[in-house]
């Protein structure tokens, strides 16, 4: 299912035994545009943030019936979570420390099968991994650039709750569209300029000026994926293996 990510930040975070808090950010890493963690606050529990790992949300197509998450620990389990402090990076040293804490047995970064070369690949990995796990809320607003233009900026982000792959993102044209947002495939991406805060697009501003019109207001569903990428020629994800990592 593709939702917003914008959508849901505010949705509750039920534990098994009452709520945590709720969401107010989620985390994704840039080089394969996949969901990390949702940040949530959780004041009435404890006083800072806490993140939380989608492979702990329990069914979530009844979070977005019913406006919620319900995750698969208890409000102990979170409370005794290793404390985040929301100024600092996210490291991979927090992050195995919280996997640890949650008893996760195949977190994200963890190869199934051990080789010394890669095993010394993904320390080295592990070493700048906190450079690429960002903030959805703070990625919005980054420009996004056409081959021949600025067009607009990140307004927000559609993810596929099966995989939680970014998918799109939603892109506001006020630059020649005045008011408009479209949808651009996390796929098409050219390059992205983290110092400038720029995504760069193979697209013309033309070509996005005369793209299938988005409603923010209705549900993206295959149909309207099906005449985005016929539109723009691209082959459909859905049929191909995922796009180049970054």
């Amino acid at each position: 299912m593709l939702r917003s990510v914008k959508e849901f930040e505010g949705y509750p975070l039920l534990a098994s035994d009452g709520k945590i808090g709720h969401v107010t950010d989620c985390l994704f890493d840039d080089r394969d545009w996949t969901m990390r963690y949702l940040v949530a606050d959780a004041g009435s529990l404890v006083p800072h943030h806490v993140i939380i790992s989608p492979d702990h949300l329990d069914q979530p197509e009844v979070g977005w019936t019913g406006k919620r998450f319900r995750v698969n620990l208890t409000k102990q389990q979170v409370k005794d979570s290793p404390p985040l402090d929301s100024d600092a990076p996210l490291s991979r040293r927090y992050e195995i420390d919280l996997a640890k804490h949650y008893q996760q047995v195949d977190p994200y970064w963890k190869s199934s099968v051990f080789d010394p070369e890669v095993a010394e690949h993904e320390k080295r990995l592990e070493e700048i991994a906190e450079c690429h796990l960002r903030s959805a809320n703070r990625v919005r607003r980054d420009q996004v650039h056409a081959t021949d233009g600025e067009i607009g900026h990140i307004d927000d982000f559609i993810v596929d709750t099966s995989s939680w792959k970014m998918r799109y993102f939603v892109v506001k044209t006020r630059n020649f569209l005045p008011g408009g947002t479209v949808l651009i495939g996390i796929d098409w991406i050219q390059s992205i300029d983290r110092t400038g805060s720029k995504v760069n697009v193979d697209l013309t501003c033309e070509k996005i000026r005369k793209s299938p019109e988005f409603d923010v207001h209705e549900p993206v569903n295959r149909d309207y994926e099906g005449r985005l990428y016929d539109y723009y020629g691209k082959p459909r994800y859905w049929q191909e293996p995922d796009g180049p990592v970054f």
